[in-house]
């Protein structure tokens, strides 16, 4: 027979081997590196399936106010264009789509939106004309490469 304190013994030292494995299997599972992501927590590659073709390319200069990807009707988007790369230079930026769907007619502000950090690309498949891009501080520039699949 095995005492109370033997026993006890046992089940702590089988719940620290099961602990231990299920850590060691989480931090293996969970490593921001194995997953493609930096240690910031942003993504360090992305991944498309298919090939893309670029079809067009702009940069945005006046995101002082929020803008979608026409730019006040300054530029057309590329016909063909199915995704779009946009990359924030100099300055974060915000950005939200479909920004009047079911009744939201919230556009990103400086503080309201999803947001892309300077030098940080979104690679973004969605409707095109949906989303609406804005500087969280003045300077900010965004390039855009469009592409079809």
């Amino acid at each position: 027979m095995f005492s109370r304190w033997e026993i006890r013994g046992m089940v702590l030292g089988t719940l620290g081997l099961v602990l231990g494995v299920w850590v060691l299997h989480m931090s293996v599972l969970f490593q921001p590196e194995a997953q493609g992501w930096a240690a910031t927590g942003r993504p360090t590659q992305l991944m498309v399936e298919g090939e893309l073709n670029p079809v067009g390319f702009h940069q945005y200069t006046n995101l002082s106010a929020a803008v979608d990807l026409s730019d006040g009707n300054t530029f057309t988007i590329p016909a063909r264009a199915h995704i779009v790369m946009l990359q924030a230079e100099g300055q974060n930026i915000r950005w939200r789509d479909a920004p009047y769907a079911n009744g939201n007619t919230t556009n990103p502000t400086a503080t309201v939106g999803m947001q892309i950090f300077a030098g940080d690309t979104l690679l973004y498949n969605g409707n095109l004309k949906a989303i609406e891009i804005i500087e969280e501080a003045g300077g900010a520039k965004v390039n855009a490469v469009f592409y079809e699949l």
